[in-house]
């Protein structure tokens, strides 16, 4: 059975965001889920699981990009299944540490609020992580433009990755580069039939 794609969406994204989209079209024959997230990780965490709950018992690839990367490698290595993650955010408790404050979806104008409490979840995620890290179910891509989040410290958060893929263009959207990430899940999903 062909493996499920869940893509999940960066801070201030959407679920059906270009992206997503461009997914659907490069690989018309899997099942693709992209649902919205917050930025409160115990919301996140329930949507995922919840939408895993109704999925039959295949293979699923998830896909992420910046915060959404933190949550495709969450639930890769929680739940035994590969992840293809593009210029991830690796621990949104420093990454949002001063960002503190209600910010406006991009698409929806809908307030997302960075809190202290949800901070600190996040490091509680953050260091479950670390203890059950499998390299081999992570490809990673980035990109050396990206001026959000750095590559190197990623690089060296996920040495021994599946797959390492370093652009010189792209930035932290990745828009210019995405094909690249369509090929690593391609060859993924080629994997897990």
């Amino acid at each position: 059975m062909a493996p499920t794609i869940i893509y999940l969406h960066g801070f201030l994204s959407v679920g059906n965001s270009e992206k997503a989209r461009t997914l659907r079209e490069a690989l018309p024959d899997q099942s693709h889920l992209s649902p919205d997230l917050t930025f409160d990780p115990d919301d996140n965490l329930r949507v995922i699981s919840d939408l895993l709950a109704t999925l039959p018992k295949a293979p699923v690839i998830f896909v992420g990009t910046s915060l959404g990367g933190f949550w495709a490698h969450y639930f890769a290595q929680t739940t035994g299944n590969p992840c293809v993650i593009v210029n991830p955010c690796i621990q949104p408790s420093q990454s949002f540490k001063d960002r503190c404050g209600d910010y406006p979806n991009y698409v929806t104008g809908e307030k997302v609020s960075v809190t202290p409490q949800a901070l600190a979840r996040y490091r509680d995620l953050e260091r479950d992580l670390e203890a059950i890290y499998d390299p081999k179910r992570v490809h990673l891509l980035l990109a050396q433009d990206d001026d959000v989040l750095p590559c190197g410290p990623a690089m060296r958060a996920f040495e021994g990755c599946s797959t390492l893929v370093v652009t010189e263009s792209g930035g932290h959207r990745f828009t210019s580069e995405w094909h690249r990430a369509i090929e690593v899940l391609k060859q993924a999903c080629t994997h897990l039939w």
